[in-house]
């Protein structure tokens, strides 16, 4: 393989991974694909399956603990993907295909379907996706009006700058206590409001003990659905 591609190459997977990653890995973890050399670089690398990523979160929080994880900036991409690996999941759950992962500067991430009638390895839709963390520092100053300060604070946050209106926003909303929020008075609130994105989507974990997620569509529908890490492995890919 070329050297220059595959420096290139490592040092894409070690901005997602937030680890090193040596030739040999490279080579195995590229086996498989034919003529590497004449194939554009986005086409080699970073367009992953759930699964790889849950895998690469699972053994960097192994070997950092969950504070670095949380913390840290050299795993900022791993967390991103990791969110957008949940909201792929929950997708495949939902009857709504098979979205491979790729991570992005702006917006953060891309979620690719590939088109069989469109030939092998075709790109056939796209979904651009930025990434917002509200964390439990931020939360937990909230007492009372829950639902409007969430959008309150989105909209600080995320709507004064442009990134197209075919980019949706994925918000990971962290609590350090269970709590009872109405999704569908957030959605309401947003459609009171000039909202710069496709299409909004919250990733709510009830409560730190249960492997369950609530992904909530707050704009512009309104819906929510489930994803339990224990019950539906079965839409792992």
């Amino acid at each position: 393989m070329d050297k220059r591609k595959l420096e290139k190459i490592k040092e894409i997977y070690e901005n997602d991974f937030g680890r090193n990653v040596g030739e040999q890995e490279i080579i195995f973890l590229l086996k498989g694909s034919q003529n590497l050399d004449k194939m554009p670089i986005h086409d080699l690398y970073s367009i992953y399956r759930p699964e790889r990523i849950l895998l690469e979160s699972k053994n960097a929080i192994k070997k950092a603990g969950r504070n670095d994880f949380n913390r840290k900036e050299k795993y900022k991409k791993l967390r991103e993907l990791l969110l957008a690996s949940v909201l792929s999941l929950t997708f495949n759950k939902y009857n709504l295909g098979k979205w491979y992962i790729k991570g992005d500067e702006s917006p953060d991430i891309k979620l690719h379907k590939f088109d069989k009638q469109a030939g092998k390895g075709k790109e056939g839709f796209f979904l651009n996706i930025e990434i917002m963390f509200i964390l439990s520092r931020t939360t937990n100053l909230w007492k009372e009006n829950i639902e409007e300060k969430i959008v309150n604070f989105i909209k600080k946050i995320k709507f004064k700058k442009s990134y197209g209106r075919n980019t949706s926003l994925l918000v990971s909303l962290s609590f350090d206590q269970e709590k009872d929020i109405k999704f569908g008075d957030v959605a309401g609130l947003f459609k009171e409001r000039e909202v710069p994105f496709k299409q909004i989507w919250i990733l709510f974990k009830p409560s730190e003990n249960k492997k369950e997620y609530n992904v909530f569509e707050v704009y512009p529908r309104g819906y929510d659905m489930i994803f339990n890490f224990n019950r539906d492995q079965k839409y792992f890919f």
